[in-house]
């Protein structure tokens, strides 16, 4: 991997790795937002960024949203994350038995052993870094990029003819402009700003914010909250230590398949946890904050290592770096990667003293602010897609897309476009792979 050519201090990504686990945190406890409108919504901090401190900052912000989402899910009902959909089947005996309080304490302590088992099969790989190379071919890379595909064809969040439609969608408009290879120009139909390609942001913020964001429902107040307990030793006892060893691996192994990660992960868990234990919800719960944790750690692996993207979010950040010029070509330093297990070490040190102590003030702020919040981004990301546009002298383009897209969002009502997003994103590296093949072949 060629990095870039300023000197990042360690002092750099320190921060960096700070203002990640901060907008991580952020996430996770406001319903809907998710990773990639976070990372949106600091877009012009992202393009001040080097290729090692995006990295960091991404990682970060990456462990910060797992930690929290088990949190708001509890405590309001409301997922704050994908993974942390299984904890809703699961919160209603909770609330019966009056255990919300103590499966958020046991929760965080699950999500802090998986992420260091995480850190450590990272580390352990570095033993590996010779065989690296071979999954950096292009028959290998093909193949891990088509299965993605095929797996968020059957685990997003739409019936499975709807993503694969998606995936076809998503190919085309990644075709439409000149052709990177050939330089042919593509499905511009002599209009010169499709000539331009399509662009990323309005693209996004019309299909997935504006719809998504503005259908949440109001969140409602918390009644008759359990009363917070400090006594944390008390709640160690209670966790099964063996049982989260066992699930971050489990974990770990379920964040390396492309596409699916941090969902599978908690989806498997919680399933073999209540098999194991029938109605223990709370080693249920534990079982799962365990295992997506260690998925988000692990998931990471083929990025930092080959430059591969498995998830949506990995692939708009690699996209974003190779749109600021950096080159991705095999495996990252092992120096780097040593940086990064120490900033995640960090920030899961962060995340667990935090977690305790501001989960009731989270409640109080998503409940009270909630609404308000949710607009603000909805605002933000306008002006921000304008902006952007401004610079290019595209607000006209841009602003037909946005509108474009905003309709088509609030018209088929699909919640999940992650699909369309992640075959846009990481089809021009899939027609490269293919191009390489085809002349080697």
């Amino acid at each position: 991997m060629m990095w870039s050519t300023q000197a990042t201090s360690m002092f750099d990504l320190f921060i960096t790795g700070f203002l990640g686990t901060l907008l991580g945190s952020i996430t996770a406890v406001i319903p809907g937002l998710g990773i990639l409108t976070a990372h949106m919504m600091v877009w012009p901090y992202l393009m001040t960024l080097g290729w090692q401190e995006l990295l960091l900052f991404y990682a970060c912000c990456l462990t910060a949203t797992q930690f929290y989402g088990s949190v708001i899910t509890l405590k309001l009902g409301i997922p704050g994350e994908l993974s942390s959909f299984p904890l809703l089947s699961s919160r209603p005996h909770l609330v019966k038995e009056g255990l919300i309080d103590s499966t958020v304490k046991t929760t965080v302590f699950g999500s802090a052993i998986g992420g260091i088992v995480g850190l450590f099969i990272m580390l352990s790989a570095l033993v590996a870094v010779k065989y690296f190379p071979y999954f950096a071919r292009a028959e290998v890379l093909l193949g891990i990029l088509l299965t993605a595909c095929v797996i968020i064809t059957f685990t997003a969040n739409n019936r499975w003819y709807i993503n694969a439609t998606q995936i076809v969608i998503g190919a085309f408009l990644s075709t439409v402009g000149i052709n990177e290879l050939t330089g042919d120009i593509r499905f511009a139909f002599d209009n010169k700003w499709l000539t331009l390609g399509i662009p990323l942001l309005p693209l996004f913020v019309g299909l997935q914010i504006l719809p998504v964001v503005l259908e949440i429902p109001v969140l409602r107040r918390i009644r008759n909250e359990v009363k917070i307990s400090l006594n944390i030793t008390k709640h160690m006892k209670k966790i099964k230590w063996i049982d989260c060893v066992r699930h971050s691996f489990i974990g770990s192994i379920c964040g390396l398949i492309p596409g699916a990660t941090v969902v599978l992960a908690s989806q498997i868990s919680h399933a073999l946890s209540l098999k194991k234990y029938k109605k223990d919800h709370v080693t249920a719960c534990t079982a799962v904050e365990t295992s997506n944790n260690s998925a988000a750690i692990t998931a990471l692996m083929p990025l930092l290592f080959l430059g591969i993207p498995i998830t949506v979010s990995e692939a708009f950040i690699l996209e974003f770096a190779e749109a600021k010029g950096f080159s991705v070509a095999g495996a990252s330093s092992p120096e780097f990667i040593t940086s990064i297990v120490t900033a995640l070490f960090l920030a899961i040190i962060f995340c667990t003293l935090t977690a305790f102590k501001l989960r009731t003030y989270i409640s109080m702020f998503v409940d009270k602010f909630g609404p308000l919040v949710l607009i603000t981004i909805v605002v933000w990301m306008i002006i921000l897609t304008v902006s952007e546009a401004g610079k290019l002298y595209q607000i006209g383009y841009h602003t037909a897309i946005l509108t474009t897209c905003g309709a088509v969002g609030l018209l088929t009502r699909i919640k999940d476009w992650s699909p369309l997003f992640f075959t846009f994103l990481i089809f021009g590296m899939m027609e490269q792979s293919l191009g390489r093949i085809m002349i080697l072949y």
